[in-house]
């Protein structure tokens, strides 16, 4: 179930629909960035609740167009599920590409996310934007 779930919010992502994603979290989820504080990006550190998520969202969807979030593999053990994805992105408008693995954590519980952390190349992100900046 929670596998499925993930794959359909990914399928959402890469047509920029985030409203499967906003239908599968919980009122009260907590939502972990990879970029674990703000600073080189508009997001980073942990958001609370739908309108947390709302919010990371709208920053991210400033600089970045999904252009890919594709799964690799997807796996389940309780109620913890985890993702690979192949992510490709553009930065700011066709200024910039930057493609990477995604790792994606969730926690789900009554068939809702409570719990999200990804972890990605943030490395990569950020000397796409340096180039781009120049």
């Amino acid at each position: 179930m929670a596998e499925e779930l993930l794959r359909s919010v990914a399928r959402a992502l890469e047509k920029a629909d985030f409203e499967p994603l906003y239908k599968a979290i919980s009122d009260d989820v907590r939502w972990k960035s990879a970029a674990t504080m703000k600073g080189f990006f508009r997001f980073g550190g942990q958001y609370r609740g739908r309108t947390g998520v709302a919010k990371l969202i709208g920053e991210i969807g400033t600089d970045y167009t999904i252009r890919a979030f594709t799964p690799k593999e997807i796996v389940s053990n309780g109620d913890v599920t985890w993702g690979l994805f192949w992510v490709d992105l553009l930065y700011k408008s066709a200024r910039g590409q930057v493609s990477f693995d995604c790792a994606i954590r969730w926690r789900v519980r009554g068939g809702k996310v409570v719990e999200h952390q990804a972890f990605f190349d943030t490395a990569a992100m950020l000397v796409r934007q340096t180039e781009s900046a120049a």
